[in-house]
């Protein structure tokens, strides 16, 4: 059903919808603009932008599409803060299939998740569902990812520092050296994180098992290369 005949059945007019859409792809935007302008009467994309920083560039809109990689070196989350903070409701619009980014993107504020593979009639309910209020999960997939559990453990930024730096193949005593303590407590850092996601989602083999699912579930990203330096035990 268009936003006109859902109008229409309602016995009540049309309120637009202004969206905007941030994402690097302008084919795929311009194919947005184009479903909505021939199907959705009650929806007018306004701004099309490649970053956050030209989409704030324009005035505010009711619900802001947002990919969640961009190619500017942007976070997910601090975009759907900056994007929150002028009034604006966050679709998340995304390949992304990481489930600690997309938990990160929904706690920032973001109130919807499609992914791209769906059907369009998910971003038109998406689109509206989030203008009322309310939050909107386009599918199974997406459901796992927002409540994967793996997803929303809750790491210290030290732990963090600590497991991407051994995720790159560097040793313990030089990660302990590059952050200014002992190898044996980088290694303790790595302990703690893995209590933290055994206790979220059971069973994890040992450091390398749990470098693995970090990286796999979006915590830190894999590393491009890794150094010369091998690891001890």
């Amino acid at each position: 059903m268009s936003g006109c005949d859902r109008c229409t059945a309602q016995g009540s007019t049309c309120e637009t919808i202004t969206v905007a859409a941030v994402d690097d792809h302008p084919l795929l935007l311009h194919g947005i603009s184009a479903h909505l302008e021939k199907n959705v009467a009650c929806m007018r994309l306004t701004v099309i932008a490649a970053t956050v920083d030209e989409l704030l560039a324009d005035a505010p809109v009711d619900v802001v599409l947002l990919d969640v990689r961009l190619l500017d070196g942007s976070t997910v989350e601090d975009n759907v803060r900056r994007i929150r903070a002028t009034g604006s409701r966050v679709v998340l619009f995304t390949t992304e299939h990481r489930s600690a980014v997309i938990v990160r993107a929904m706690q920032a504020g973001a109130s919807g998740l499609i992914l791209k593979e769906d059907e369009d009639a998910h971003l038109v309910a998406a689109v509206r569902e989030v203008h009322e209020g309310r939050t909107y999960v386009s599918s199974d997939l997406a459901e796992h990812l927002v409540s994967d559990p793996a997803g929303a453990v809750r790491f210290t930024p030290r732990e963090l520092e600590v497991l991407r730096l051994r995720a790159t193949g560097l040793a313990w005593k030089v990660i302990g050296a590059q952050l200014g303590i002992t190898k044996d407590t980088a290694y303790d850092h790595v302990k703690h994180a893995l209590a933290k996601y055994q206790q979220a989602v059971g069973r994890v083999d040992g450091p390398a098992d749990l470098l693995a699912r970090v990286v796999a579930d979006g915590h830190i990203d894999a590393p491009e290369h890794a150094p010369r330096t091998r690891r001890s035990p």
